[in-house]
């Protein structure tokens, strides 16, 4: 009797450390956002589907625009490359509405179902002094 009481106590340990592990880590998780919103990215297929979630929302998403500082933590890996999209689109704004803005860069940095490295070659090419080479050289602006 007393080799199966002390078994039954270890396993009784392991979960208790188990069960504290847990409840260590997830204390400030909350099951739904503060807002009620839903704050799933979409699975968008081109970029101004991007466009449209970052300033409207897709599907009752909430508009990754409006996302609160956790909520953006929990998707870092993906609105990060969706900035990159935000910042070119916002840069060509003067002269260029951002749906038309949208294709063209799809055309020019070839947006054929690799969107990641699309959007960061878009940031790659942000960063260059005359911002946007290649789309430039393809539409020149007319002033």
């Amino acid at each position: 009797m007393w080799g199966e009481f002390k078994k039954l106590r270890k396993g009784m340990k392991q979960i208790n450390s188990r069960v504290d592990r847990v409840i260590l880590y997830h204390t400030k998780v909350t099951s739904t956002p503060s807002s009620g919103q839903n704050t799933e990215t979409y699975n968008c297929s081109s970029l101004h589907e991007y466009w449209v979630e970052y300033n409207f929302g897709i599907g009752g998403n909430k508009p990754t625009s409006k996302y609160t500082k956790a909520e953006r933590r929990l998707h870092k890996h993906r609105l990060c490359l969706r900035m990159k999209l935000k910042n070119a689109v916002k840069h060509l704004w003067n002269h260029t509405p951002a749906p038309i803005a949208c294709e063209r860069l799809e055309e020019v940095y070839n947006f054929d179902g690799r969107k990641s490295a699309c959007l960061r070659e878009i940031g790659k090419e942000m960063k260059k002094t005359p911002v946007l080479p290649k789309y430039f050289l393809k539409y020149p602006i007319n002033n």
